[in-house]
């Protein structure tokens, strides 16, 4: 890491710095003692930049993934209780196709 002693940073050092200590998982204090600074030094940056500035740090939405369905040729169900078959063909999303005979159609 560039300027690791107490000379000016730049906006950019400050960055890479404040990304190094969030990595880190050490508070800003810890992380500022272990590498001989002032505390007070990186709360600044991190004032100045805040976090929209800090590269890495991007919020983000967990989606479930889409199912694919699976393609299938002559698929026969045997339904029990009316003892009927079922019969598909092309292309069937199967994991569908169970939840709704499961859930009584």
């Amino acid at each position: 890491m560039a300027q690791r002693h107490g000379g000016r940073w730049t906006s950019s050092v400050a960055q890479r710095i404040l990304l190094e200590q969030e990595r880190s998982g050490l508070s800003l204090e810890g992380f500022a003692q272990k590498h001989g600074w002032n505390g007070s030094r990186l709360r600044w940056w991190r004032k100045q930049l805040g976090n929209r500035d800090v590269p890495g740090l991007l919020p983000v939405r967990v989606v479930e993934p889409a199912r694919s369905p699976l393609a299938c040729a002559n698929v026969e169900v045997l339904l029990r209780g009316s003892g009927h078959t079922l019969r598909l063909g092309g292309t069937v999303d199967l994991l569908a196709l169970v939840a709704v005979l499961e859930g009584g159609c």
